[in-house]
């Protein structure tokens, strides 16, 4: 009887660690699932189409709390375009709700003068828009990602002046056609976005160079 009774515990508990290695296979197999394009075309958006837009050349590596607020109010502006909130006058809690899907709170620019697709806007009480002109627009690409969780998006930069097509360190990469730009674009300069997944969004925690 008592050789029964050890005979059923050790199968129960064999049961068990069978159980929580198929789990555990699971939530490993799920942790490092690749990440969809389509997460990543929502977290950034390719810019090819020449548009009037400021664009900072990322220099270094920084965490999320020393980058330019022009390198992160690149990325809000995408998201409010997203959200559809790009208008004349746009509200802060909009501009904050956006935002808040790219960076924490403590991080969001609280004043500035940015431009963004032929607009410059200007953060106060709120936040107004006026038609503006450049003399050079820039043009990005998504170049490639990596990582799940935490997540690194490799971007293609540059800018076109004079029907020329420049990369961030203003050498020239050749001439700016519709058709082409993407290809030209593999010779502009990399910038690099890493994110953390939380909860459901992925927060941006630092830029860097390649």
């Amino acid at each position: 009887m008592k050789r029964k009774i050890i005979i059923c515990i050790v199968i129960i508990v064999i049961i068990f660690i069978t159980i929580f290695i198929v789990i555990n296979k699971n939530n490993k197999k799920t942790s490092n699932k690749p990440v969809k394009y389509t997460v990543v075309e929502k977290l950034y958006e390719d810019n090819m189409n020449n548009k009037c837009t400021e664009v900072i050349n990322i220099t270094k590596a920084q965490n999320v709390e020393d980058i330019d607020d022009k390198v992160l109010l690149y990325l809000i502006f995408g998201q409010l375009k997203k959200d559809k909130k790009l208008s004349s006058n746009i509200s802060i809690d909009d501009y904050k709700t956006s935002a808040l899907k790219i960076i924490d709170e403590e991080y969001i620019p609280e004043k500035f003068e940015y431009v963004y697709e032929g607009y410059k806007y200007t953060l106060k009480d709120n936040i107004t828009r006026e038609k503006t002109t450049c003399d050079k627009s820039y043009v990005t690409k998504i170049y490639g990602y990596s990582g799940s969780d935490n997540l690194t998006i490799n971007i293609m930069a540059g800018y076109v002046k004079d029907n020329k097509v420049y990369d961030l360190n203003n050498q020239e990469i050749g001439t700016y056609t519709e058709d082409d730009i993407n290809a030209v674009l593999d010779n502009g300069t990399m910038q690099v976005y890493n994110y953390k997944k939380i909860n459901d969004n992925y927060k941006l925690t630092s830029v860097g160079v390649k």
